[in-house]
């Protein structure tokens, strides 16, 4: 059976990158958890495309995945679950990992599970995303081609980020490396200026096909500034707000249901260790009771002795 062609957009992947970061690699054990969570998107017969994921503790994954959908539904009511990942150091799947990969997909032959290889996202050598996309095959892990795209939305939500770059959890080498994609792609642009610029003043021979290939990227990067584009702009840009929005509510909703089950799992064993302190000091009373009396028998049978001797 085939596997399937993964398109996965960045929002997805920034998304599961802050996960790991946060709950693997920064969480000061020398035991880290896993960080887990679930993928959404579209699918249709010839390819899987992931749009958006949202973080779950492990042990909570199946539980309370389906609130996760539910909250990114009120944004984007046609996403549906394609998949799940999971950010671990060695990046292999656990033999339980079938069974619930089973249980998270259903009967979608073509549900995905992507794997972080935390170990590598670090390393010098390393020249790709560390990531693997599989489909579960005659109960074995089968790895998928993928590729990464995105859409005009999401590079205006990535340019927010960006600019919202005091926050604290931005992690210092993840700016270093968005600035030098920017510096890099600005040089190439300044590049095609001065060719065409070049060609213009007659230094530069005109070759017909750069000149089209020029013309295809210009195509593609808007430069009118009427009230129409404005106005779709303004809308794109808000709703890629509103996307990155509510991401940080659902992490943050996560995190705030993650801390109930805590303190109420805590509460409880708080009253029992409460309970068991009562009991114990109930039984101690009754012991001391027991030996008084005890001991009050014991006296007045020595004093009927001595009355006896007497």
């Amino acid at each position: 059976m085939t596997t399937p062609e993964v398109v996965l957009h960045p929002l997805a992947l920034i998304s599961i990158t802050q996960s790991a970061t946060h709950k693997t690699i920064n969480c000061g054990t020398n035991k880290p958890e896993r960080s887990v969570g679930i993928l959404l998107g579209i699918e249709n017969e010839e390819e899987v495309i992931v749009r958006t994921s949202f973080e779950i503790p492990e042990s909570q994954l199946l539980t309370k995945m389906s609130e996760g959908v539910k909250l990114n539904s009120e944004v984007n009511k046609e996403y549906k679950i394609v998949g799940w990942y999971a950010g671990m150091a060695n990046g292999e799947p656990l033999t339980s990992d079938i069974e619930l990969h089973s249980q998270i997909v259903g009967e979608n032959k073509n549900g995905l599970f992507l794997i972080l290889n935390i170990s590598k996202c670090y390393q010098k050598e390393t020249d790709k995303i560390p990531i693997t996309f599989c489909v579960l095959r005659n109960e074995l892990f089968v790895p998928c081609n993928y590729r990464i795209a995105s859409v005009d939305v999401e590079r205006i939500g990535i340019n927010e980020i960006i600019n919202s770059g005091s926050s604290v959890e931005t992690d210092k080498k993840e700016k270093e490396g968005i600035s030098h994609a920017i510096e890099t792609l600005k040089k190439k642009v300044d590049i095609l200026v001065k060719y065409l610029k070049g060609v213009e003043n007659g230094i530069i021979q005109a070759d017909d096909h750069i000149l089209a290939k020029i013309a295809q990227i210009c195509s593609s990067i808007p430069v009118s500034d009427n009230s129409v584009f404005r106005e779709e702009f303004n809308q794109e840009s808000n709703d890629a707000n509103l996307t990155v929005l509510m991401m940080q509510l659902i992490h943050t909703a996560t995190v705030i249901s993650n801390n109930i089950v805590n303190y109420q799992e805590l509460k409880l064993r708080y009253n029992k260790k409460l309970a068991k302190e009562e009991e114990e000091r109930k039984k101690a009373e009754q012991r001391i009771g027991f030996d008084i009396r005890r001991g009050g028998v014991m006296m007045g049978d020595l004093e009927g002795e001595y009355d006896s001797d007497d």
